[in-house]
């Protein structure tokens, strides 16, 4: 399968994705945790989206719940991985401040059962929806970067991928449709 100098490491030779034509991801500095952060050992984990053999499922879709072809949607993805019931995604975009909000790796229920992709994309695709929702109006140092209405929004970004970037942090991979 010949490889894809577009795709994140993670998703490198995933050729149904890149026969779709280009595709731009967001350029998102590493993530370093703060004074007093847990710096323990921890295992590293990606999450992937994949929806109709495409790297990502649009964000649009997994805010309306439209989860057709999303491959591995009833899996647990946290299920057997030390993970707290409460993380927090992670959203470095280009030309905003760092921005952050909590989300939950479990349900409610007695037996904390771990979330599904399914609900895991609906819950991070609400998430990046509310980023560009406070980011629209705010100065913008990269302009090519602007998000709002008129700008990126959640009508042409898709959730590619989780990446676990400290113990209690998760950071999202998001690229343009």
């Amino acid at each position: 399968m010949p490889t894809c100098d577009l795709c994140p490491p993670g998703l490198q030779g995933c050729h149904e994705c890149c026969a779709s034509g280009p595709h731009f991801y967001t350029p998102q500095r590493p993530y370093v945790p703060g004074q007093g952060a847990r710096m323990e050992t921890f295992e590293k984990k990606e999450i992937t989206f994949r929806k109709g053999g495409l790297c990502g499922i649009p964000v649009r879709d997994g805010i309306l719940k439209r989860f057709e072809g999303l491959e591995g949607r009833d899996s647990r993805p946290f299920e057997g991985v030390d993970v707290a019931d409460q993380v927090v995604l992670r959203i470095d975009w280009p030309g905003y401040p760092p921005w952050s909000r909590s989300f939950r790796t479990r349900d409610s229920t007695p037996a904390r059962t771990p979330a599904s992709l399914s609900r895991l994309a609906t819950d991070v695709c609400k998430s990046i929806e509310k980023f560009v929702g406070e980011m629209e109006g705010q100065v913008c140092a990269e302009p090519a970067w602007m998000l709002g209405n008129n700008h990126l929004n959640a009508d042409n970004l898709a959730l590619v991928s989780l990446q676990r970037a400290s113990h209690g942090s998760w950071v999202a991979s998001i690229r343009l449709l």
